[in-house]
């Protein structure tokens, strides 16, 4: 097996895609929240920070865990035969267009307010 096919199997490439659309998400949320509730900028600065400093802890995850009906299971202790690997990872592709579809829709949102 490849590392490339390893990667897909595990999904890190969708939860890469996901963590980037949904940060993204939520830093637009707190630049407008800077703006028009008059937040500090250390906040989008802080949240900012922590993102980066999330995401290995995100691959990580990604990597020695995978999501199964009965929640978040150690790779190796699920059964290939039973792994919902290819929904999970549709799953997680629809969550992160979701993000863009926010991201998008805040944006409109702060063009009609201005």
């Amino acid at each position: 097996m490849t590392l490339f096919s390893e990667l897909r199997r595990r999904n890190l490439f969708h939860v890469v895609l996901l963590y980037v659309t949904a940060g993204w998400l939520l830093l637009e949320l707190n630049a407008m929240l800077v703006d028009y509730a008059d937040m500090p900028v250390w906040v989008l600065r802080f949240v900012f920070a922590m993102l980066i400093i999330a995401f290995p802890l995100a691959i990580g995850i990604s990597w020695f865990y995978e999501i199964t009906p009965g929640g978040l299971r150690r790779e190796s202790s699920v059964d290939p035969a039973d792994s919902i690997t290819k929904q999970t990872g549709a799953r997680l592709l629809r969550l992160a267009l979701l993000s863009v579809l926010g991201v998008c829709l805040l944006n409109l949102l702060r063009f009609a307010l201005d």
